[in-house]
């Protein structure tokens, strides 16, 4: 789910409408959005 974040991001969708789209909060977005590393092997956030 992250990664799909991510990309919906990069291709210029606002914080706001990831969440709409994936029934998650804006805060929750922008949290992983703002967010550098992920492990590929467990999809979690590192720092």
């Amino acid at each position: 789910m992250i990664l799909m974040i991510r990309e919906e991001a990069q291709n210029g969708k606002s914080a706001y409408a990831i969440g709409k789209q994936l029934g998650i909060s804006k805060n929750t977005a922008r949290k992983y959005i703002e967010r550098r590393e992920v492990c590929s092997a467990t999809n979690k956030v590192l720092g």
